[in-house]
């Protein structure tokens, strides 16, 4: 669990040394991984920006090299990953569950990479995901634009998979999760290592070029006036 409710569970460079260090220890002990956010009101809403803005151009690509490792491990890793969304999955909250084998969301779920209006753009892996999740024009606008959306436009896009009351989710996630333990391991391990190859096969580099890109984004102004109007509650002027 995402515990930082304070900041809406949004990503400090502590959360993620955290998140981290548990799928390194854990990570060869489990079966079922399930990411959830603490409260109601954000599964991850994101990096956590007044951090992020004081950081250096090489500061902030380390940020990115440990969001991207989170991610790969997540997705690569020998257990099955289930994303548990209740409110916001923005930025690096969305990328982690895009991340995931599986995503429930509840009705209040919403989605987004509002990275375009701070000046930068998805660093964790996001770009490469989306695009290959839900095709190459949906994925330009729901990265270019920043825009926020709900649970039932998800669904239409067709990278999550199933919509769940906000009462009922943990209990039906936890069905599912009963499901899938019915199952062989080994194979549905060996299934979800096939499908990443022929999903994925040159993902690594992808992510080193979205980790320059990004990391030249945040070196240019835009991203100094995204950051600060952003801390300061006020539209930037791009």
């Amino acid at each position: 669990m995402i515990n930082r409710p304070e900041s809406l569970n949004s990503l400090n460079i502590k959360t993620l040394q955290e998140v981290d260090t548990c799928l390194d220890y854990y990570g060869t002990d489990i079966r079922f991984l399930l990411i959830k956010g603490s409260g109601t009101k954000a599964f991850i809403a994101g990096a956590d920006i007044k951090e992020m803005n004081s950081l250096s151009e090489n500061d902030f690509c380390d940020f990115l090299k440990l969001g991207q490792s989170i991610t790969l491990k997540i997705e690569a890793g020998n257990f099955m990953s289930i994303a548990n969304v209740n409110g916001y999955a923005l930025g690096g909250g969305f990328e982690i569950a895009l991340a995931c084998d599986f995503i429930f969301a509840s009705e209040n779920a919403r989605f987004g990479f509002p990275e375009v209006k701070l000046g930068i753009i998805p660093g964790f892996g996001g770009n490469v995901r989306i695009s290959r999740r839900v095709g190459l024009h949906i994925a330009k606008e729901l990265v270019l634009s920043g825009r926020i959306f709900d649970s039932n436009q998800a669904k239409t896009f067709g990278f999550i998979n199933g919509i769940i009351s906000s009462e009922k989710m943990e209990q039906e996630v936890f069905s599912f999760i009963e499901q899938l333990s019915e199952n062989s391991f080994h194979a549905m391990l060996t299934a979800k290592s096939l499908h990443n190859r022929l999903f994925y096969s040159d993902i690594n580099l992808l992510l080193k070029d979205e980790l320059m890109n990004c990391s030249q984004c945040f070196n240019a102004k835009d991203r100094t006036e995204g950051m600060n109007a952003f801390i300061e509650k006020r539209k930037p002027n791009f």
